[in-house]
This record gives C-alpha cells, structure tokens and sequence, in this order.
C-alpha cells in the first residue's frame, strides 16, 4: 500500500516487548513532530470528509477564541458497525446513552466521552499530555482530559468513523443497560469498586499535581474526595456538583464513592 500511496509512511523501530494499548499511543504521540496528529485503530474505516472536517473546526477554533499556542482538541460521533463492516447503530453516544458535550475536565474524570480513533489533537496538548504517567487509563482520555483542563475540547455531532465491533475488542461499545448491568455486578464485589474508583480517581489525582492550583478552593475540595471518611468524600462531590450520565449512573456513582476504600493519596500535595 505504502509502495502505491501519495501518502509518506515513516515505520518505526521495532520494539522487543509489549508495551500495550496506551503506552504504544504514547510511543506513537513521541515520535511525531507534525502540528496536528490524528489518531487511528488498525480496523475502523474513516469517512471520506473526516479529516476536512476535523481540520475545519481546530482552525476555526485557533481563529476565532485560542490560537495556535493552547492545547486543542477535536473529537466526533461514530456509527458502530460489526466486524464485517454491516451497520448497527447510527450514534456511538445515543447507544451509550453518553453526553459527549458533558466535557469539562471533572466529569471526564469520572467518565471518559472522547474515542481516540475519531479525534484531531495539537502538538501542544501532545507536548503536554507527554510523558503519561503510570495512572493513565487510556490514552485518549488523558489526552482528554489534559485538552479540557489547559485548552479546548470540541465534539462534532456528525458520526466521521465507522467503529467496528468484534469480540476482540480492547475496548468497544456496550449499550447503557449493559454498562448498567456490569456497575450493578460490581456491587457485589468490593474490591471491584475500589478498583474503578482508584483507578479514576488516580488519573485525577496525577492531573491535578501536574497542572493544579495546590492552594485553590477547588483543589482543596478535590482532595476531599480522597478522605478515609465517606460523607466528607459525599460532601466535596455534592459541592463539586459531580454528576455522570443520567441520574442511574450518577446514583450508582456516588454510591461507590461512598463505599470506596480509597488507595490514592491527596493530591495537588
């Protein structure tokens, strides 16, 4: 393909070992020098306006409010369809019953609504998501939450990728009842919500000592959620006004933020 194409492909040096999903991502991201980056998975299949699209809106965004100097980031829907490329559903977010607006970096904290494989990132959210830290979930989400917290996140309704489902994904698409039913299971296993709540919790904390304000009200209201004492982490979430998608899912939340054992230290330390 390469042999045949316009496009300059530049292969990498092998590496003797795995790294994984995100931290692969990360090697990629690295290596790249050029202004924007997009992202891709090896089995999706791209609409022919995708990248217009995407470019139009970070030059709109550098235009018109940020510049070219502050991290940037632009994501869309996706339609799923299965391994053979046959369509299923239309909107990624509607299936998930997910509000991809719902953006700012606190509720991408607790629930993750950029797919990597749809997006258009900047050099300088890159140079500042890098080097990830060992908390990092997946890739796209710190990239993610980094846009949100220094820059600009910008979510295109249109459905710019066909996201293929198959049973080896690493990660893929469940409806919200699946999702429902899989929070509810971990109900029944506590280490599990530990788990999920560090795990989140974790990617914040290590966001928050890179790029906080350690004095600030709102930190100090953060660090709460990390408290040996359940109704002070309820407390600081309520003042926080966290919230997920739907009332379901921020009941399920604060209910395991309740019960969490947390293993996380304070942050903006």
């Amino acid at each position: 393909w390469s042999s045949q194409s316009k496009i300059p492909v530049t292969f990498m040096p092998k590496v003797y070992k795995n790294l994984g999903c995100c931290r692969n991502f990360e090697r990629l991201l690295d290596f790249s020098t050029t202004q924007y980056v997009m992202i891709a998975d090896q089995d999706d299949v791209w609409e022919v306006c995708k990248a217009e699209y995407l470019f139009e809106e970070i030059f709109r965004l550098e235009k018109n409010s940020f510049g070219t100097q502050m991290p940037l980031l632009v994501y869309s829907d996706l339609k799923l369809v299965d391994q053979n490329g046959k369509f299923l559903f239309n909107s990624f977010y509607s299936h998930q019953n997910i509000n991809p607006l719902k953006n700012d970096f606190l509720s991408l904290a607790i629930q993750n609504v950029v797919t990597g494989c749809t997006c258009l990132v900047n050099q300088e959210c890159i140079g500042a998501a890098l080097p990830f830290p060992d908390s990092v979930i997946l890739h796209d989400w710190w990239l993610g939450l980094v846009a949100s917290k220094l820059g600009q996140l910008s979510f295109i309704s249109l459905p710019l990728v066909n996201y293929r489902q198959h049973d080896a994904n690493l990660v893929g698409s469940k409806s919200f009842y699946r999702l429902f039913l899989d929070k509810l299971n971990l109900l029944l296993h506590y280490h599990s919500i530990d788990d999920f709540m560090d795990m989140r919790l974790a990617q914040l904390n290590v966001l928050l000592n890179r790029f906080g304000e350690p004095n600030s009200q709102h930190c100090l209201l953060v660090n709460k959620l990390f408290s040996a004492n359940p109704l002070a982490r309820f407390i600081s979430a309520l003042r926080l006004r966290l919230s997920c998608h739907g009332a379901i899912r921020t009941v399920v939340f604060y209910v395991f933020l309740f019960i969490w054992n947390p293993r996380v230290s304070k942050i903006c330390i």
